[in-house]
């Protein structure tokens, strides 16, 4: 189909087109892509057993072919899984533009198989602008709609979802024409008088991807992969981390931390119990790349503080945490309430719509803030989280205001932090007499094992 008829569909007619192609699935699949593939599900065996993620890109102008070729490796992905597991749930992320009706019928197309030929598989549907939403969950798989658009940002954020033994799977534009495609990332970065934008970062995109290992690529147009291979690796057990010998906080919550990292996390938040002198500032700052659980870590400190503090005769404990937005310190209060139940704290929540809002209880509470109304309000603690995406003279404020403090940051990729929280604020504060600062830096990762072959990609393209 042309792009002009696609964009005339109705919505009965993309869904008729969807049941068509759903019906007609194991004919529409080339003899190419069913030996591509099978390469694919050899390489997710390894994968699996060293939990670490593959991606897999789909190119090409053949918007049908490229949503049944994914279709068809998911259905394949999920007897894969039930012969490791024996059925757990996939839980499954699709981000599209739903502005264009080639998007619409790729999502529709993919959504028709997996409700029609799989039983493992959740899927959710979002779009592009509600990504933030997403940040600290976690998907078996993850597919990133691109034909459209391409935001660094986009991709940063939302692979990491991604856990070990998942895939990513992209739609990308032709691979011969995609240097040039037109996308709404250039198109806002074009300049008054300038018509040709820059196409730079699409041939780095593009070569990253043919470099790195772990990722599989086919043109559904030329009906061949341009990259393919099976990417041995060793399996991998997680270690269990080991408590310190010595701890203020009950022993009861470092059995919640994953990491040794985040052990050093929850040590360190004891630092906080005793005040500091009148006119100094006790600061924490946690640095890490995403997927390494430092909201995770911080929200279990915040609860150890409130329970040592409540022990030492503190009447009311008030901790506030504040981010960009609310959605990025959800799995901070998710944390936060696991430790609370775990401490029998009886723990309570607020929420605003599907997010945690508040966490209260007898004599405590840790409630979320807007960045502006910390400087303002009274705390015994104050938690910031992604830090980096705040403006450094609003940081100043609040490290002005308040004398315990928290602050974490991401270090790494489009997003990390940038020279602002690096160079001016945290500078500010290692030069600052009357500031006892503690350093912290993460670094093995969460949702999957360490030498993942696509964050090694991921990081090495943003």
């Amino acid at each position: 189909m042309d792009p002009e008829e696609i964009e005339k569909l109705t919505k009965k007619e993309i869904e008729e087109i969807a049941k068509n192609v759903t019906d007609r699935l194991k004919d529409l699949v080339s003899t190419r892509y069913k030996r591509f593939n099978k390469k694919l599900l050899e390489d997710l065996q390894y994968a699996y057993k060293a939990y670490h993620r593959r991606l897999l890109v789909i190119t090409g102008s053949n918007h049908l072919l490229q949503a049944a070729y994914a279709a068809y490796t998911l259905t394949k992905y999920e007897k894969l899984v039930r012969s490791k597991n024996g059925g757990h749930e996939l839980k499954t992320l699709y981000m599209f533009h739903d502005e264009f009706s080639d998007a619409k019928l790729r999502k529709e197309v993919v959504k028709r198989v997996i409700k029609s030929k799989t039983n493992l598989f959740t899927l959710t549907i979002a779009r592009y602008e509600e990504s933030d939403r997403y940040l600290g969950t976690t998907f078996k798989i993850l597919i990133l709609d691109l034909v459209n658009d391409l935001k660094p940002n986009d991709v940063g954020r939302l692979v990491d979802v991604v856990e070990g033994g998942g895939l990513v799977i992209f739609f990308v534009p032709p691979w011969p024409k995609w240097d040039k495609w037109m996308t709404l990332f250039k198109h806002n970065l074009l300049i008054f008088g300038y018509y040709e934008p820059r196409h730079v970062f699409i041939r780095w995109f593009k070569r990253k991807l043919l470099e790195h290992k772990g990722i599989h690529i086919y043109d559904v147009d030329e009906d061949e992969p341009i990259k393919s291979g099976v990417f041995e690796e060793k399996g991998y057990t997680r270690s269990k981390p080991e408590p310190p010998r010595e701890t203020i906080f009950p022993r009861k919550l470092y059995e919640l931390a994953l990491t040794q990292d985040q052990v050093k996390v929850i040590k360190a938040m004891e630092e906080l119990i005793e005040k500091p002198k009148r006119g100094y500032k006790k600061a924490i700052i946690i640095t890490a790349d995403r997927g390494r659980g430092k909201s995770c870590a911080v929200g279990i400190g915040c609860i150890g503080l409130i329970y040592s503090l409540l022990e030492e005769g503190k009447r009311k404990v008030r901790i506030l945490v504040t981010a960009p937005n609310l959605t990025g310190v959800q799995s901070f209060f998710e944390l936060a309430l696991k430790a609370a139940e775990k401490l029998g704290l009886e723990p309570e929540i607020v929420k605003r719509g599907n997010n945690i809002l508040e966490i209260h209880g007898d004599n405590y509470s840790i409630e979320y803030w807007e960045p502006i109304d910390i400087p303002r309000k009274n705390a015994d603690i104050v938690v910031v989280d992604e830090a980096a995406g705040i403006h450094v003279p609003l940081l100043h404020k609040i490290w002005r205001a308040h004398r315990r403090l928290v602050f974490a940051t991401t270090i790494h990729g489009y997003e990390g932090a940038g020279r602002g929280f690096s160079v001016r604020f945290l500078t500010a504060l290692r030069k600052d007499p009357k500031t006892e600062l503690i350093e912290i830096e993460l670094h093995e990762p969460i949702r999957y094992a360490p030498n993942d072959p696509v964050e090694k990609w991921l990081f090495d393209t943003l």
